[in-house]
């Protein structure tokens, strides 16, 4: 029989967790022409999404049972374990032959359990953990870690591409975990590092916005740091990451660095800050809530006319 050969139909995919980070990244998804079916604990999250064409599905396993391609973006090791593992989780519904895509960020204990769980449902999987905040989901380019499976991440390369504008794969399940967590102990000291200076140009008199304006044009500006700094200033309705997320990374990081007999007192100290500042009542605000914190310690943040 003559004729070209027929197109393979595009994958159907899943996404779980449609919070700060993952509603964004499923618009993505939706926008590249995606079908997409998905669901989150609190559905109002998923509103917007749903004028976009997203399916709801009332669980996790609905989501598995409908998806060559199962996406979560999930909180840490509990919220991974409850949606993927927990009876009647997204485990119980994934097809032989399907991929499941973990972007959370979480212990490699906990990646290990399911990604052991998958196999044993004949299905791939990929840790893929990224980098970027919520503007970086929001534009489609956030730095996307990928390890596990390679037959697995050749075929997601297309809804990888989707969400991040730099996909790297790294090789061996693990690989990608512990690279998301070498990039947040520096996005942590830079956090720490900027705080200090804003409070000691503010106090000596440099109004707070001038100097948040020098230092994300300066030597030490980053795309973190000028992205982040002005929320000194002026906080977004919704955090991008919150500080408690940072401190449970920072804690991920440090224990990898005892197993491998590696000092880290730089990522010590911010750890315990953040401890400090989880403290103060900062949990669930942005994670440049850490000014804040040593603008507490400091008795107000000097220069801004303000007390805390």
């Amino acid at each position: 029989m003559s004729g070209s050969p027929t197109a393979e139909p595009p994958a159907q995919l899943g996404f779980i967790g449609l919070g700060a980070m993952g509603e964004p990244m499923a618009g993505r998804l939706l926008a590249a022409g995606f079908d997409v079916c998905g669901t989150n604990r609190n559905q109002a999250r998923g509103e917007r999404l749903r004028a976009q064409g997203l399916r709801w599905c009332s669980t996790p396993r609905e989501v598995a049972e409908s998806a060559d391609i199962v996406i979560t973006m999930l909180s840490d090791d509990q919220a991974l374990r409850s949606v993927a593992l927990a009876d009647g989780g997204l485990l119980a519904g994934l097809r032989a032959g399907a991929t499941y895509i973990d972007m959370s960020t979480v212990s490699p204990q906990c990646s290990a359990e399911v990604a052991e769980a998958v196999a044993g449902r004949g299905a791939s999987f990929l840790e893929a953990p990224v980098s970027g905040s919520v503007p970086q989901a929001q534009s489609g380019s956030l730095t996307i870690m990928v390890a596990g499976d390679r037959g697995a991440f050749e075929r997601s390369k297309a809804v990888l591409g989707a969400m991040g504008s730099n996909v790297a794969y790294l090789g061996e399940r693990g690989r990608a975990l512990m690279m998301k967590l070498a990039i947040n102990l520096s996005v942590a000291a830079q956090m720490i590092a900027f705080s200090e200076g804003l409070l000691l140009a503010c106090a000596h008199g440099i109004p707070q916005k001038q100097a948040v304006d020098l230092l994300c044009n300066s030597a030490i500006a980053s795309p973190m740091l000028r992205s982040r700094g002005p929320l000194t200033i002026e906080r977004q309705p919704q955090p991008w990451f919150a500080l408690r997320l940072m401190h449970k990374d920072l804690a991920l990081a440090l224990a990898q660095a005892r197993e491998h007999d590696l000092s880290m007192p730089l990522s010590a100290l911010a750890h315990e800050l953040f401890s400090a500042a989880r403290a103060h009542g900062h949990s669930d605000e942005d994670m440049v809530a850490i000014y804040d914190l040593l603008a507490e310690l400091a008795g107000g943040a000097p220069g801004t006319g303000s007390s805390v």
